[in-house]
């Protein structure tokens, strides 16, 4: 059974989700961006040239601009996802790792090797960078709810207009804007009214297609209901050009996010 998230007590008698995003508010959200950077901290058992392929194929290009929200708190990956995929779980818990693409990539996406099996790197990469994110994430979090009462996160991605291969449906829609969702800590309310928001400004919106889930720190993992969470993708197409990021787009799409907290 779905588990019922009451936000009444907290949001001024409202059930919209644009009065959710409130002045008081923006102090309690926090914009997760994990896929935005491009630095290999080493190159060590990598091919360097596919790596620099996989950067410029999988890059969240200009996200850190895109959901540069006004009076809300930013935690940015300073490392590419090639390196280190934070939005991976762990290995046995994560389908992609079947792919060699669990938080250490040693596949690209056409399949071919990119890094090599280096059981001491691997741990050194989780323990120096995966696990460090993760306990800085949880700790604003508990922060914000210590100090607010609640946690919001936006976690911010964009995708590309075709898709990857290692996909597991290729063929799922490839709209606008993804939203991606959890039952428990996404309301149904706050969905509908982001949906809303960016098919009144044009974009298309599917959920949960082809992406699907948000960020959520995993000690909190269905358990913490004072933490909500939404993840929203742009695609690519909506402001990139042939592999080129077009700055009026970037400040258009920038223009919808932070309106989202105008009411």
């Amino acid at each position: 059974m779905k588990k019922e998230i009451n936000y009444k007590k907290t949001m001024a008698n409202t059930l919209s989700a644009l009065n959710l995003f409130k002045d008081e508010i923006k102090s309690a959200t926090l914009i997760h961006i994990p896929h935005s950077g491009t630095h290999i901290p080493t190159f060590e058992s990598m091919n360097e040239e596919i790596a620099k392929k996989e950067i410029e194929l999988l890059t969240d290009w200009a996200t850190e601009e895109i959901f540069d929200i006004k009076e809300c708190a930013q935690l940015v990956v300073p490392f590419s996802r090639v390196f280190c995929d934070v939005e991976r779980l762990p290995d046995e818990q994560e389908m992609m790792y079947k792919k060699g693409r669990g938080f250490y990539y040693t596949h690209a996406d056409d399949g071919t090797r990119l890094r090599s099996d280096n059981p001491a790197l691997k741990q050194r990469i989780l323990n120096e960078y995966y696990q460090p994110h993760h306990d800085e994430l949880l700790k604003i979090c508990q922060d914000k709810i210590d100090k607010h009462g609640h946690c919001y996160i936006i976690d911010a991605h964009s995708f590309s207009e075709e898709a990857l291969q290692t996909e597991e449906n290729r063929h799922a829609e490839r709209p606008d804007i993804c939203i991606g969702t959890d039952d428990f800590h996404t309301p149904d309310f706050w969905i509908n009214e982001l949906k809303n928001h960016f098919e009144n400004n044009g974009l298309t919106v599917a959920i949960n297609q082809p992406y699907n889930g948000t960020i959520v720190p995993l000690p909190m993992y269905k358990k913490e209901d004072k933490l909500y969470s939404i993840m929203i993708e742009v695609n690519k197409r909506c402001y990139m050009q042939n592999g080129k990021v077009l700055p009026e787009k970037v400040k258009y799409l920038n223009t919808l996010m932070n309106a989202i907290y105008e009411f």
